[in-house]
Formats: structure tokens, sequence, C-alpha cells
């Protein structure tokens, strides 16, 4: 929906992200959503859906359509 990889929308500099020291470790999309469920604080904020479009973190308004 957002056309990212799932390491594109984690916040990287947030508790959780530097205690499961995310930057030094290899792990697959499949492993980063795991943990994106088990761990919502990980994900970028806002989400703001449009028409079946998502857009994540911070954003320009105008890029919105």
């Amino acid at each position: 929906m957002t056309g990212k990889k799932p390491l594109e929308l984690l916040r990287k500099r947030g508790k959780i992200y530097k205690e499961l020291d995310l930057e030094n470790s290899k792990k697959t999309d499949a492993q980063l959503i795991k943990l994106m469920i088990k761990y919502p604080g990980l994900i970028l904020r806002p989400i703001v859906i449009i028409k079946n479009k998502a857009f994540v973190g911070k954003m320009n308004v105008k890029n919105l359509k």
C-alpha cells in the first residue's frame, strides 16, 4: 500500500529500535513485520490512508493527493 520496504517504515531513533539493535541486524522483511506487530512503537507515525494509498511518517501535505 505504501510501496516501501518494512525497513523504511521503522522509527530508527526509537528506544525499541535501539534495544533490539535493528541497525546491526540482518532481518528479513517477514521478520521485521513480525517485530512491527509485536512492537507497534517501531512503526513511523503518522499513518494517513487516502484512496487506497498509505503515507507513513513525516510528509509534505502537497503530496497527499
